[in-house]
């Protein structure tokens, strides 16, 4: 099922959602370790963007 909002689902497309996360410019380093880490992925390597 497709997302349906503007936010990217973070098992569907982690590279957007890593991104989404990193920019965000009012989230601590801390908070953004810990919503990346709460899906699986690492604050510290991007992950490889699939095409869609």
């Amino acid at each position: 099922m497709r997302n349906v909002t503007n936010w990217p689902d973070p098992f569907d497309e982690p590279h957007r959602y890593w991104l989404m996360i990193m920019n965000c410019p009012v989230t601590k380093e801390y908070k953004k370790r810990q919503q990346l880490r709460a899906v699986g992925l690492d604050f510290d390597i991007e992950p490889v963007e699939t095409a869609a």
